[in-house]
């Protein structure tokens, strides 16, 4: 979705991308959580708290993710 923080005044529209990071030692169950964020990649959908947003789809549609090698390891594919 194109928008930010602030005024734009431009003819392109500007994305931005938010991405939310908590320290591992505070997730009760690490692997647990791993795994359903590999999951919902695989499937393109989104956390159950994220549905039943207007406008939200469930799953997205679209062709399989394609996920670069930072994408891959902040998802929990690859280990750090």
């Amino acid at each position: 979705m194109p928008h930010g923080p602030a005024s734009h005044h431009f003819s392109r529209p500007r994305v931005a991308q938010y991405i939310t990071m908590i320290p591992v030692d505070v997730i009760p169950d690490v692997e647990k959580d791993r795994q359903e964020r590999i999951k919902l990649v695989q499937e393109r959908r989104v956390p159950e708290w994220w549905r039943g947003l207007v406008g939200q789809l469930d799953p997205e549609p679209g062709p399989p993710i394609e996920l670069t090698e930072l994408g891959r390891k902040l998802i929990g594919f690859d280990e750090w």
